[in-house]
């Protein structure tokens, strides 16, 4: 995954919107469910899993890890699990 997106974030410089190559992607690899069981189409992953996987996007390009973040945390079911997961994400990145 990080060759794809290493090859991908060289058509993320200096562009304003992610190209449709980029979003296809995004779309493919069905990184919007990382939170979403696997019986409803997601791709289940445990919280540890998932900010682990957001942390590989975001060191490969900030943009890409910074909108996977928010629209990932979108499909959440509730506020809390927001708050929840943003806390122990930056508790995360300050313990690594």
């Amino acid at each position: 995954m990080k060759e794809e997106l290493q090859k991908l974030r060289n058509q993320l410089i200096n562009v304003k919107v992610f190209s449709p190559e980029v979003i296809q992607w995004l779309e493919e690899e069905n990184v919007w469910n990382i939170w979403v069981p696997k019986e409803y189409g997601g791709l289940g992953f445990t919280l540890v899993e998932g900010l682990k996987k957001l942390k590989t996007f975001a060191e490969i390009d900030g943009s890409i890890g910074w909108t996977v973040t928010l629209c990932s945390a979108c499909i959440m079911a509730d506020r809390k699990s927001i708050v929840f997961c943003s806390i122990y994400w930056i508790d995360y990145i300050g313990r690594n």
